[in-house]
């Protein structure tokens, strides 16, 4: 991250996040959703080919464990949006609404990561979603059969 001077709040973080995608994800139709308006449904910007991507800045420096803490609740809570039985019907409807295809990646972009544990916390997430779509296809149309969860760094 040379490129980047000094501290980085989370709202300069994922402004940062959405101009990168928007450019790598041009030919694809990248769109930023603004967290106005009942907020961004835990997604900044999607694609119209299934990507879509949340960001996540720590507030400031942490251990290696406390790193890797904040990064497993943070992606715990906005994948559960996906998932959550009692809510999923109303945000897959909202998804639906604002034109985002059925979610083929979920990025998850982080300035760093030093624990190798957010990559195994990942792929159980990813298991859990594919699960819930397994288990009753007709309540996950916003989620693709192939779901990944992609871990995006910037160092």
């Amino acid at each position: 991250m040379n490129f980047i001077e000094g501290y980085m709040n989370g709202d300069a973080w994922e402004d940062l996040c959405v101009q990168c995608y928007r450019i790598r994800y041009q030919h694809v139709h990248y769109t930023a959703i603004p967290a106005t308006q009942k907020g961004d449904a835990g997604i900044e910007g999607y694609t119209f080919d299934g990507v879509v991507h949340q960001c996540y800045c720590p507030e400031r420096e942490y251990s290696d464990k406390d790193l890797y803490e904040h990064f497993r609740d943070k992606m715990t809570t906005d994948l559960e949006k996906l998932v959550a039985p009692k809510h999923v019907s109303s945000y897959a409807a909202r998804l639906r609404g604002m034109g985002v295809p059925p979610i083929r990646e979920w990025h998850f972009n982080i300035p760093e990561y030093r624990d190798n544990r957010i990559l195994t916390h990942a792929e159980t997430k990813r298991q859990e979603v594919l699960a819930a779509k397994a288990a009753a296809p007709q309540n996950y149309e916003h989620i693709h059969e192939n779901f990944v969860i992609v871990i995006k760094q910037a160092t």
